[in-house]
């Protein structure tokens, strides 16, 4: 996933903070930078902690907006000179 748009993000943190849920496990993981078929790593553009809607940052955005509230946060991480990030997030309860 290299996607950026703050509804779609929004939509797959419920989605699978739901699954987790419901295959009970304790967290779901969304990934940027990482291909999805060979799991190489590719890298990203994506700033998670960069990028704002209006002057909110983007975790803050989501954390306000999603209902029921979901636990997770952004975490960059650089590995072999190329840049990915993932949203950890916790099964909802």
């Amino acid at each position: 996933m290299d996607n950026n748009d703050p509804k779609i993000i929004s939509e797959y943190i419920s989605a699978l903070s739901n699954s987790a849920s419901i295959c009970d496990k304790d967290k779901a993981y969304i990934i940027w930078g990482i291909e999805d078929r060979t799991h190489d790593i590719v890298g990203t553009q994506f700033k998670p902690k960069q990028f704002k809607i209006g002057n909110e940052e983007l975790e803050n955005w989501l954390l306000r907006l999603l209902k029921p509230r979901v636990d997770f946060h952004f975490v960059e991480v650089s590995m072999n000179d190329k840049k990915h990030c993932d949203i950890r997030n916790s099964a909802c309860t």
